[in-house]
């Protein structure tokens, strides 16, 4: 994740399962931390499959401030993500390449 004066990279360790396909189902209401997990697995392994249709396409990061005194809510982006340089508008999504 890149911050305003930071990046982040998280690493899996060497005790992970092996699956031989991974189908990922996402749809419009897909949005944010669904949509960085499923664009880490489909740009960092050769098993995943994305299935559904179009996601939200939130690909920020944001700080809510609550007020009860005054009632009111705030929210602001505080950052934008990406997965290798590519963020939810880049996602691919495929319907079914299988007959089922």
């Amino acid at each position: 994740m890149e911050y305003k004066l930071k990046t982040i990279i998280y690493h899996s360790d060497n005790e992970f399962r092996n699956f031989k396909k991974i189908f990922i189902l996402v749809n419009q209401n897909t949005s944010s931390s669904a949509e960085i997990f499923a664009l880490s697995l489909k740009m960092n392994l050769d098993n995943v499959l994305i299935v559904g249709s179009k996601t939200f396409g939130k690909d920020v990061g944001q700080t809510t401030i609550v007020d009860k005194q005054y009632k009111f809510i705030l929210n602001f982006t505080t950052f934008h993500w990406n997965v290798n340089g590519y963020t939810t508008k880049d996602m691919v999504i495929k319907y079914s390449e299988f007959e089922f």
